[in-house]
């Protein structure tokens, strides 16, 4: 979505490239068959283990709802939609650290220790804001994982770790967004004719 959003056609191409390669992969070693086996086995999986209500995702907030796939997909497509507002209007690094966040968001399958996914976000954050920002972040953050850890009686708790973290995503992208509308970066004029151009440029 970022590489999309931002209109950066070569990078795109390029993951388009990977994902052909592995997909290729995929199929001369497991034969036509192997994305149905491969989603088979998940399913077994997930249903031995019953573990979605500790996920770290909108799947794991929302899946005990009637009609939990519909939701889960509209919750992505408002994240995804979000994203690509977001996308061209950040400094890149940003809109990174964004669709990390999102991604671990919208994803099926995502338990505590995928919350490493989100220190680009708080890299971000640190170095757009301040130290103080970042250290908020990472504590909910790190409140959240320890919420979605395994334990008996853990719904209610798994619950407030899968809003932290939705809130994290809102409000990092809310400010993101605020402070590059208050700040805009302006291009540096390099005008050799000007009294201190050469010096204005080298800065």
């Amino acid at each position: 979505i970022v590489l999309a959003a931002r209109r950066m056609w070569n990078c795109l191409a390029c993951f388009a490239l990977g994902i052909g390669i592995l997909l290729a992969g995929c199929y001369l070693t497991g034969g036509p068959g192997w994305m149905g086996r491969y989603y088979a086995l998940l399913r077994t999986n997930e249903q031995a283990q019953h573990s979605a209500v500790i996920m770290a995702n909108l799947y794991g907030l929302i899946h005990s709802l009637p009609h939990a796939l519909l939701w889960v997909g509209l919750a992505a497509l408002a994240v995804a939609l979000g994203l690509w507002f977001a996308a061209p209007r950040l400094a890149l690094e940003e809109a990174l650290a964004l669709a990390l966040a999102g991604g671990l968001l919208t994803s099926i399958h995502a338990y505590a220790y995928d919350c490493l996914l989100l220190l680009p976000l708080v890299l971000a954050i640190d170095r757009r804001f301040s130290a103080r920002a970042a250290l908020v972040a990472s504590v909910v953050i790190g409140l959240a994982a320890l919420l979605l850890l395994p334990r008996e009686g853990k719904a209610p708790l798994a619950v407030a770790g899968q809003v932290a973290l939705l809130a994290l995503f809102a409000v990092a992208c809310w400010r993101f967004l605020a402070h590059r509308a208050s700040h805009p970066e302006r291009p540096i004029a390099l005008n050799p004719t000007s009294p201190g151009g050469n010096a204005h440029a080298a800065g």
